[in-house]
């Protein structure tokens, strides 16, 4: 599999990002309101950089994958839809 490009790549992208969400560390960011501080808090900028269609897009990048890892077992491209329904239920269109 090319991690450089393609589905691959994005797939890369796709466990960086979703490293970056689940395994952050408190950077100690400070929010300072009249006569309040809190200090001590995580950079939520990955999370705000999420958008309406970041769910479908991560599930279409897995779906590219799983299609690329299928061709490269050497499954015919006509059965490949069918495969996909079997790992995520997804019935072909």
């Amino acid at each position: 599999m090319d991690f450089g490009s393609g589905a691959g790549q994005r797939f890369m992208e796709l466990k960086n990002k979703r490293n970056e969400l689940v395994h952050f560390s408190s950077t100690w960011e400070t929010v300072e309101v009249p006569g309040i501080t809190i200090s001590g808090l995580a950079d939520t900028s990955v999370f705000e950089m999420l958008g309406e269609h970041s769910a479908i897009q991560a599930l279409e990048t897995a779906e590219r994958f799983l299609a690329e890892i299928f061709r490269m077992r050497g499954i015919e491209e006509a059965d490949i839809a069918g495969m996909l329904h079997s790992w995520t239920g997804q019935p072909p269109e």
